[in-house]
């Protein structure tokens, strides 16, 4: 090692010096006093190589205090590329969507949300519901279904929230994958149980700061308890375009929790959302329905 860094000083690689210094154990790498001196027949005396292999013996003993009061690179050094992510890239061609397999809470994509994905691509029903639609997207984990929107049914803009600020990473990785432009996604928290995270979502929805509100809102598997539906259901209310009579909230949930449909449906007609289409999927044991609201304004 101290050969490689005094040969890095001798030529003033410093940009080298700093990633091996980075990786080095300071541990002194000179032999031992009592260690019979090497000679060298074929070798000259080089004074030069003979100072630089005592300073990387010196700055190996320091270790990594010396690299840090270091002075910086360059101004005008070329930046590093940012490493790839690590994770797989897993396509799925019918949806015309690709996203990188880091599973969230056990799946890459949950069952329910492939459903709601398969769904939205309906050809009649894509168009429809989904062109030039400000959509954003409940408990978005990977964010398929709100990217499926944007992707094959042409959304002007997806927002994509999520109580968990783990995932949001990969959000943001999954638009970037899918060639989503910056200025047409967003990526946040949001709480439904909290009323301010809900008014700040629903005051400016992008790309029209002048609008208020969604006009197509999205969920998938956020329903796993009767206290979960009513404030899910007042957040969609106030999430909705409240101008938009045709505004929609489609909601995903797995069979797992069927006994919850009628309260949801119920508690969704309270606060004027009616339900206008359901359908089950065998393959992936789950139910899309999809709500109306009427015009508030």
């Amino acid at each position: 090692m101290a050969d490689c860094l005094a040969s890095l000083l001798a030529t003033g690689d410093v940009d080298e010096l700093r990633r091996q210094l980075r990786g080095a154990v300071p541990d002194r790498v000179v032999p031992p006093a009592s260690a019979p001196p090497v000679a060298s027949a074929c070798a000259p005396h080089d004074p030069l190589r003979s100072t630089a292999l005592s300073l990387a013996n010196s700055m190996l003993e320091r270790g990594c205090a010396l690299l840090e009061a270091s002075p910086p690179p360059e101004a005008d050094s070329p930046p590093l590329a940012e490493a790839p992510h690590p994770w797989p890239i897993v396509d799925f061609p019918e949806l015309q969507l690709q996203l990188f397999s880091q599973p969230v809470m056990g799946e890459p994509i949950w069952p329910a949300a492939l459903a709601l994905c398969r769904w939205l691509a309906a050809p009649a029903r894509c168009e429809a519901l989904c062109r030039g639609a400000r959509v954003l997207e409940l408990g978005a984990g990977c964010a398929a279904p709100a990217l499926v929107a944007r992707l094959v049914g042409g959304a002007s803009s997806i927002a994509l929230t999520d109580v968990d600020p783990d995932v949001l990473a990969l959000m943001r990785a999954n638009c970037a994958l899918n060639r989503i432009p910056e200025e047409a996604f967003r990526t946040g928290l949001l709480d439904w149980r909290e009323e301010e995270h809900i008014g700040r979502w629903a005051a400016c929805s992008p790309p029209s700061p002048s609008a208020r509100g969604y006009s197509l809102v999205l969920a998938a598997d956020v329903l796993f308890s009767v206290g979960d539906i009513r404030p899910i259901a007042r957040a969609v209310a106030q999430l909705l375009d409240p101008t938009l009579p045709e505004s929609r909230f489609v909601i995903a949930r797995s069979s797992l929790f069927e006994e919850l449909q009628p309260t949801l449906v119920a508690t969704l007609e309270s606060f004027g959302l009616h339900l206008i289409s359901s359908a089950s999927t065998r393959e992936e044991a789950a139910c899309v329905l999809e709500f109306m609201q009427q015009r508030r304004v």
